[in-house]
């Protein structure tokens, strides 16, 4: 009985505490809550007379631009700037609002936004397995009439819709995404190499590449050390947008605009227009960017991936793989030379037998430098395949050793390549993919 006494004592106490507060803790009914969230975004939804433009940067790289119209039937229209057919051929797949922890979008049926997200790396140019790491269930960070900032459920890709203008649904429809990816393959292919100068005479190398979705400005710093700027953008009606702003001494920019009147790109800053410049020859020189250690360590001479350019060396290589089917019928592939030291560089032949074996022949060089730069190349060993080939390979071997080389550019049909140039005879060098 005691007990009871001191426990109804003790309730009895915190219910007089309990008096003395002047304010009642009101709790909402999550599940109400979230039932209104998902009210609000799929009116927001539907608010939008013109539909939805997205844009999302996953994390496994590139950008991506979408036209959404979201139908009251659970029905979704759909363009993107993931290739020229989804720009021009809109789409219809279902979708449906689902209350998890946050008010969720749900892309239930594929379409193209699946695209980026489909484990199949042949798909995107994404990993094996996982794509580019994109999402297609995205959950609400925010909601206003003409923006909803959305967050993916897996991947955490972030996604954000802006109520589309009635002339930007127009053009959306009209394919003009896909007239964008025209404008900037054409001005890249018959351009020269483009520049930015922000004010202080260095020239920035302008890159665009299409294939990843990257813009890049590259220079030379004080030091004489390549530096470059780079971000993933999407195709926009106007030009380019970056994912994340970029910045160089204080000025930042985060669109790349197409200006129809002078056909040329500029940069926005501070509503100032930057305008793309042209040069002949490409802007970074070589020998900063190929050696051991450097952006580029390897040279490749495919003749299947290359154009033939109009150097002396296409001979020499005509020889060796001649020199090589003399030997039992073996088939020269191509030539790598790779920088794997400082001062050592390796000379390697990938080849094949009449069974299909693949093989390769291997040469070790010393690496010997003059006082301008150029290179020369001394024999140091070679492995057991090159003693058996090597005769079949003398021509190009000796192509490398007899001759003095310097690092430079090599162009022709509209590519660029790294080349190793004789210094005594610039119409001969050895050139490739990086």
């Amino acid at each position: 009985m005691k007990k009871l006494k001191y426990i109804y004592s003790f309730l009895f106490v915190l219910g007089l505490f309990g008096c003395d507060l002047e304010e009642e803790l009101v709790l909402d009914n999550p599940d109400e809550r979230l039932i209104a969230n998902l009210e609000e975004l799929q009116e927001v939804l539907q608010s939008a007379d013109n539909g939805w433009i997205g844009r999302m940067y996953p994390s496994g790289g590139k950008g991506f631009s979408f036209f959404f119209e979201f139908g009251a039937n659970g029905r979704v229209k759909m363009l993107s700037d993931f290739s020229d057919e989804t720009a021009t051929e809109t789409r219809e797949s279902t979708y449906r609002l689902k209350a998890l922890q946050r008010p969720t979008v749900i892309f239930d049926t594929y379409n193209y936004i699946h695209l980026i997200a489909d484990p199949d790396e042949s798909i995107n140019g994404g990993t094996r397995g996982s794509g580019l790491d994109s999402d297609f269930e995205f959950a609400t960070v925010s909601v206003s009439s003409g923006q909803i900032d959305l967050e993916g459920v897996k991947k955490g890709s972030k996604m954000t819709l802006y109520a589309a203008t009635s002339a930007q649904a127009t053009a959306w429809k009209d394919g003009e995404i896909s007239t964008m990816f025209s404008i900037t393959r054409n001005y890249l292919g018959g351009n020269g190499f483009p520049y930015v100068d922000f004010g202080d005479g260095i020239r920035q190398a302008v890159d665009i590449s299409l294939s990843n979705k990257t813009f890049q400005l590259s220079y030379i710093d004080g030091d004489g050390q390549s530096v470059s700027l780079e971000g993933k953008f999407a195709f926009t009606l106007e030009g380019l947008s970056l994912g994340d702003t970029l910045e160089y001494e204080g000025k930042a920019f985060g669109d790349i605009i197409w200006d129809v009147e002078k056909e040329n790109f500029y940069l926005l800053i501070e509503g100032e227009k930057l305008y793309f410049s042209i040069s002949p020859t490409p802007i970074i020189p070589l020998a900063t960017l190929l050696g051991y250690g450097k952006q580029y360590t390897m040279l490749t001479y495919n003749p299947s991936t290359v154009s033939p350019l109009p150097s002396v060396f296409l001979d020499v290589f005509a020889a060796g793989k001649a020199g090589l089917a003399g030997l039992a019928g073996r088939n020269l592939n191509r030539v790598e030379f790779t920088f794997t030291n400082t001062n050592e560089a390796i000379l390697n032949f990938a080849y094949n037998n009449v069974a299909g074996s693949n093989f390769n022949a291997r040469t070790t060089y010393r690496i010997l430098t003059d006082d301008e730069g150029n290179l020369s190349f001394e024999f140091m060993a070679q492995d057991n395949n090159t003693n058996v080939v090597g005769s079949g390979l003398a021509a190009i071997k000796n192509y490398f050793e007899s001759n003095t080389f310097k690092i430079d550019w090599a162009a022709g049909d509209g590519n660029l390549y790294g080349a190793l140039v004789v210094v005594d005879d610039p119409g001969s060098y050895f050139y490739g993919t990086f």
